[in-house]
């Protein structure tokens, strides 16, 4: 079973007014999840890994609807964040003690799922979970 997930968070400042968007598709590509909400003033990074582990969190309740699938599970994540993806797959060294949290709570929640990919896209070709986190900051 294929799914993917598409993050993004965003700030209005770094720090600032902060806001995560999550895009979650089945097999099929239909959503089955796309959210976007407020996380409060921090970085963008801190913003990005949280719409990580919001994305994992998301999938992993999903799958657990369909325990006969998990171990069929592959899930791809796509993000515009170079930093989160080549931390997330080993190529960077996660130095930032605030991001090492967020970082190792991510691994953790990424151990109890099957096979997994990370994806660096292009700002532009993230539309949907960018215009979901921008959405969320547009409201006041």
């Amino acid at each position: 079973m294929k799914l993917t997930v598409f993050i993004d968070g965003a700030s209005r400042g770094n720090p600032g007014r902060s806001a995560i968007g999550v895009a979650l598709y089945d097999p099929e590509g239909q959503p089955l999840k796309e959210v976007g909400f407020e996380i409060g003033i921090t970085t963008n990074n801190i913003a990005e890994y949280t719409a990580l582990l919001y994305g994992l969190t998301e999938t992993l309740l999903y799958v657990h609807k369909l325990p006969d699938k998990i171990n069929e599970l592959e899930l791809t994540i796509y993000s515009d964040s170079e930093l989160l993806i080549n931390q997330m797959t080993g190529r960077y060294q996660v130095k930032n003690e605030d991001i090492k949290r967020l970082y190792l709570l991510a691994q953790r929640l990424v151990s109890g799922l099957g096979k997994i990919s990370f994806e660096k896209l292009s700002h532009d070709e993230n539309k949907t979970a960018d215009q979901l986190a921008n959405k969320a900051l547009d409201k006041k």
